[in-house]
This record gives C-alpha cells, sequence and structure tokens, in this order.
C-alpha cells in the first residue's frame, strides 16, 4: 500500500482549511472530488490527517494508471491555485460551467498585516506558549473563513449552503486540530500560540450528552498538549460547557487555564462607562444574563457607577436572580477597594454596612442580614422576565449564553446604546430599529496584526476578542494558577488583569476611540 501526501502551504492564515489540512478532512475531500469528478475510489490514510491511500491492483490497466495521475494532477493544480471553489463545488452541487475555468488562479487569504507564525526574540522576555480553544458560532462566521475563490466566485445561496455543509460536518466529526499558528509580542514579552478548532456549533454543542461534551473538551486539551502548550484559553462555549472551566480543573492542573471572561466583562464595562463619561447615575441600565460570568461580573463594576440596574433573566427567575446579584454586591461592597460615585449601588451598600456596623471580614451572617436591608434600601435594582424592560432602558448589556441571537433591536429605546458580548450574538438587527447596537469585549492588541484572515470575528488590524487578550496577556506575564474560573468572578484579580493587559500595551476599545460604527448584523 502507498499514499499521496497533500500540503498546501496557502493556507495558513486561513482557518478553516488550515483546520482541514490539519485535521484529515481535507482528505475526505479530495477523496470524495476524485470519486465525483473522476469515478476513481480511494480513502484517507487514516495514520495521516491529509494523505491518501493508493493501493492498486497488480492487473490494473496502464490506462487507468495515467487516468489516475492526471486525476491527481488537477487536484495538485486545484490546491496549487486556490481554486477550493471548484473542489468543493461538488458538495453542494455547483455546476462547475457556472464557475470561471482551471486556469484562473485566486490566492487562498487577501493581503493583510499578518501576525508572525512564529517568534524568537532575544531583547524581550519569552513568555509561555498558549492555545485559545474556538469552534464555529454562526453561518456568518463560517463564510468569513472561506478561501477568496469561493468568496469571490459562489453566490450568497451558494455560500450559506455550504457553510450549512461544514456546521453538517461538526456534527459528525468534530474533532479538533490547529487552525492558525501565530505569535504575539508587547513592549517588553512575546509569546507564541495556537488556535485548536472544532467545527461544532453552539446549539450542537448544547446538545451533546455530557459524555461527549467531557471528551471534546478532553480532546482540545490533548491537542494543546500535543502542541506543548502553557496557557489554555477557553473560547466561546468551550467555557459554556465546561462550567467556566469548573469541570476540567482536574484534567488541566499542569496547565494555566482562563476563561478570558474577566477582560471581557471589565472591557465591555469600561466602553459603556466611556460612552457615559463615567457617570451613570439618572440612567437606567439592564444587564440581560447577569447571572453568568460575564454578566455578573459587569453588574459589579457599573455598580460603582449607576443607580439604577435592572437585571433581566428568564421568567419566573426573577427572585433568584435578584437575590443572588444583591449578596454578591454586598459582598463586593464590603471588601472597598475601589471608589463608588456617592449615590451609586455600591455607595448606598457601604452605607446601610455603615448603619449597622458590619466591616469588611464580617462573618456569613453578618452578610446575610446585610443583604436582607440592603434588599430593601436598593429601589433601583430589580429583577424581571420581561423583556419589554428595554424599551425603558438607557444602556442595555447583553451577555447570554442563548447560543443564537434572540433579541430584535427593535424592542430598545430609541437613542439607547446595546452593548453585545454574546458569542454568536444575541440582538438581531431590524431596520426600523432606532437605537445603536455595538459589539462589546473587543481589544486593541499591542500591534497592528490580524490573526488570521477572519482575524476571529472579522475585526479590524489591531483588533481582537477580550477573551482571546485574556489568554495572551497571561502567557505574555508567565502566569501560573487558573483565572477567571466559574460564575462568580473575583472582581479584584478581574481589575489585575485589566492592569496587567495595560502593561502589555492591551487596552479596551472604546466608543469614542472606535473609527466606524460597529454594528451586530443579522
Amino acid at each position: 500500500m502507498r499514499s499521496f501526501r497533500f500540503v498546501d502551504k496557502q493556507v495558513r492564515n486561513n482557518y478553516l482549511l488550515n483546520y482541514m489540512h490539519n485535521g484529515g478532512t481535507l482528505a475526505w475531500i479530495l477523496c470524495s472530488y476524485l470519486f465525483k469528478r473522476h469515478r476513481w475510489y480511494m480513502v484517507p490514510l487514516m495514520s495521516d490527517p491529509c494523505s491518501i491511500r493508493f493501493e492498486p491492483s497488480l492487473n490494473t490497466p496502464e490506462r487507468d494508471i495515467y487516468d489516475l495521475f492526471e486525476a491527481l494532477e488537477e487536484v495538485c493544480r486545484l490546491l496549487r491555485q486556490g481554486r477550493y471553489d471548484l473542489l468543493l463545488a461538488h458538495l453542494i452541487d455547483v455546476d462547475r460551467v457556472s464557475l470561471p475555468a482551471l486556469e484562473q488562479t485566486y490566492p487562498v487569504s487577501e493581503d493583510k498585516p499578518y501576525s508572525p507564525e512564529f517568534l524568537v526574540d532575544s531583547s524581550k522576555t519569552e513568555g509561555k506558549t498558549f492555545a485559545f480553544l474556538i469552534h464555529t458560532t454562526s453561518v456568518a462566521d463560517v463564510i468569513r473563513s472561506f478561501p477568496k475563490a469561493i468568496t469571490c466566485n459562489y453566490s450568497r445561496e451558494q455560500k450559506e449552503a455550504l457553510a450549512h455543509k461544514v456546521m453538517e460536518f461538526g456534527r459528525i466529526d468534530f474533532s479538533p486540530a490547529v487552525a492558525l499558528r501565530f505569535a504575539v509580542s508587547s513592549n517588553h514579552s512575546y509569546a507564541n500560540g495556537i488556535m485548536i478548532y472544532s467545527p461544532i456549533s453552539p446549539q450542537d454543542m448544547l446538545k451533546l450528552p455530557p459524555a461527549e461534551k467531557h471528551n471534546l473538551l478532553q480532546s482540545w486539551l490533548d491537542v494543546a498538549r500535543e502542541e506543548n502548550v502553557e496557557v489554555v484559553g477557553l473560547g466561546a462555549y468551550s467555557s459554556v460547557i465546561s462550567r467556566g472551566g469548573e469541570s476540567i480543573l482536574e484534567q488541566a492542573r499542569d496547565l494555566t487555564l482562563t476563561t478570558g471572561n474577566s477582560l471581557t466583562a471589565i472591557s465591555c464595562s469600561e466602553m459603556v462607562l466611556d460612552m457615559a463619561d463615567h457617570n451613570l447615575l439618572g440612567k437606567r441600565l439592564a444587564v440581560i444574563g447577569a447571572r453568568g460570568a460575564v454578566g455578573k461580573l459587569v453588574v459589579s463594576e457599573l455598580a460603582h457607577y449607576a443607580d439604577t440596574i435592572e437585571l433581566i433573566g428568564r421568567p419566573g427567575s426573577e427572585e433568584a436572580v435578584h437575590k443572588e446579584i444583591v449578596n454578591h454586591l454586598c459582598r463586593l461592597s464590603l471588601e472597598g477597594e475601589y471608589p463608588a460615585l456617592a449615590g451609586s449601588l455600591i455607595n448606598r451598600i457601604r452605607s446601610v454596612a455603615g448603619r449597622l456596623h458590619i466591616t469588611k471580614g464580617a462573618c456569613e451572617k453578618d452578610v446575610e442580614a446585610l443583604a436582607r436591608k440592603a434588599a430593601a434600601n436598593l429601589p433601583g435594582l430589580s429583577a424581571t422576565g420581561q423583556r419589554h424592560a428595554l424599551a425603558c432602558s438607557d444602556y442595555v448589556i447583553a451577555a447570554t449564553s442563548e447560543g443564537k441571537p434572540f433579541l430584535r433591536s427593535d424592542c430598545l429605546k430609541p437613542g439607547a446604546v446595546a452593548v453585545d458580548v454574546a458569542r454568536p450574538f444575541d440582538f438581531i438587527m431590524s431596520d426600523h430599529s432606532q437605537a445603536l447596537v455595538v459589539e462589546g469585549g473587543l481589544v486593541h492588541q499591542p500591534n497592528p496584526h490580524v490573526y488570521g484572515d477572519n482575524n476571529m470575528t472579522g475585526s479590524k488590524p489591531g483588533v481582537n476578542l477580550a477573551c482571546l487578550s485574556e489568554t495572551i496577556v497571561l502567557a505574555l506575564g508567565r502566569a501560573s494558577g487558573h483565572y477567571s474560573i466559574g460564575k462568580s468572578l473575583d472582581h479584584g484579580q478581574a481589575k489585575a488583569i485589566r492592569q496587567q493587559a495595560g502593561a502589555h500595551d492591551f487596552h479596551p476599545m472604546l466608543w469614542k476611540k472606535s473609527e466606524q460604527k460597529i454594528e451586530v448584523g443579522e
């Protein structure tokens, strides 16, 4: 038995194609192409991710051998000329006649300021190696990852059909593989890292039985260890299915683990504060997903500046949400580490604590007494399961784990601003909306680079997700231990991570400093 191994070095900056090469999906596609177009039946070599087996019989006619090598030469030409539109056309029955001739060449990725693949800099401190776990989040996410030949030559309907096919494959085989290698350098440190991708969608991931969720997480960690990774960031729903990293702490005891939720929440909060000139008194805030890690930390931060926050959750959960957040804010207020505006929620709780003579280090019984008293003295903190509360809010922060858009922007108050930090987004843009919906949780990077041609979410060079940024910051600082784990994140630790990020020249993207409107599309 022999095999043919295919290597396309042009896919280095494309998440989807790089994953297909490293994970073995491309071998299956090549086999299906050879069968569909040339009627050659071949199968992948299981011991190598991008090889196909060649095992002809002893009496194979010479003409057939010539035909086989002509077919293989065609495949090589398709790869060499970036013609993934022709290579994948049969998957969704695209007529090859409608596509440009084979002679036309396309680059896989457009020319952009890509980060280096690997870095060694003797003038700077070498950070830890890191990995960020990613997966398919939406059809639009997949389409952004298509190579140029497909984006140029497929219709919108064909792109959507191919994206759905990719997600269909992800239901069958969601084994993770390396999708990108890249390096990041700050003013005094550098770190080399990878993206580890699984094609599974949030909805399909949530439907997995507990054992399969565990296996998927273990597979992600296995790839990380094979690549000698030291810091792992749990991107998107890898954080959700691991309960904010809590379920894999034992599996990751030799690694530094983070969800990136601390920097995500603080970045989102800083964007809102920047819009409001750091004074939210008299403004109505609404937080959707306040019981989640990001939502709760956003409430913790903004409660130092706001006197009215509406906690919006599922109908029937109002009492539980209100009690949980009041208790959380009472504990936070007793720490007294950060100043609060007079009249803000934190300031009011501290006033109640002063009257009750409850101070830092109070016992659980005293904290509960403070929470009961504070609940009656905080008319500005309320919980509701009714989305009509959005129509009264000046600022809305959306941070759920719904897994799909479910809120229409026309339910917002005219002139209101919503910061959507969910992945996939919580909001669907309406043509008739008079409110502004912006993408939150974005961070300026120390260099104006893109990490792959899609740059994670299609952001401009030098801007990327806060959760990824926190992972990189911890790697640059050679951090040990675990960070941002669970649903109740430590406010002090989050502020320390923000300070460390600033030291490495990572800064939250603020509305006043953004060069263009960032709208959340459908």
